[in-house]
């Protein structure tokens, strides 16, 4: 035998239920998302000292260099000297990569 539900109960019988799932899964999904602080400081830590331990003495100079051509370069937003590779090669980092940009797809999520 079929029972007929009025509109409005189903709704709220909806309503409470969804209410109560939320109330309990919300703090359980919440301490899963939340950021381990202590852990990503301490990663933080180590990245940042092995990024130091890849600039010797030449990228201070570098930096602090008398060249017109390297002046112009430290001095150019959007370029920066990062490190040595192993081989003395310089790394530079650039915020307006368009290869990069290609290479995503960034077009796409535009």
């Amino acid at each position: 035998m079929f029972v007929q539900v009025h509109p409005l109960r189903r709704i709220a019988t909806t309503s409470a239920v969804c209410a109560l799932l939320l109330g309990i899964a919300a703090p359980q999904f919440a301490a899963a998302q939340s950021a381990n602080t202590l852990e990503l400081q301490r990663l933080s830590n180590v990245y940042r000292q092995q990024l130091n331990d890849a600039r010797p003495p030449l990228y201070y100079s570098m930096m602090q260099s008398p060249d017109v051509a390297q002046q112009i370069i430290n001095e150019t937003e959007g370029i920066e000297l990062m490190y040595f590779r192993p081989n003395g090669t310089p790394v530079y980092f650039r915020e307006d990569n368009l290869n990069a940009a290609k290479t995503v797809r960034t077009y796409d999520v535009w």
